[in-house]
């Protein structure tokens, strides 16, 4: 069986991997090109959130997930 990360962000060498770039400002241009949301640390360190690369690496775009909810139930529903 496999152990879990323990951090919600992927490491320096999983975005190194996964961009194929050991410098960060290969990494950020990557990231940038492929549209990928992503935060720089003061170090100028990619960050990618570990779900967030999960769900892009699985083919779904977290930015068309709606989360929005009906301000009314629909009542003509329930009957």
């Amino acid at each position: 069986m496999t152990e879990m990360p323990s951090s919600e962000i992927l490491s320096e060498a999983e975005v190194e991997e996964f961009t194929g770039s050991a410098r960060r400002a290969g990494q950020v241009e990557w990231l940038t090109t492929k549209g990928w949301i992503f935060e720089v640390s003061r170090g100028g360190r990619p960050i990618v959130s570990r779900y967030y690369f999960r769900l892009r690496m699985s083919g779904i775009h977290p930015t068309s997930i709606t989360t929005t909810m009906p301000v009314e139930p629909n009542w003509n529903a329930v009957r």
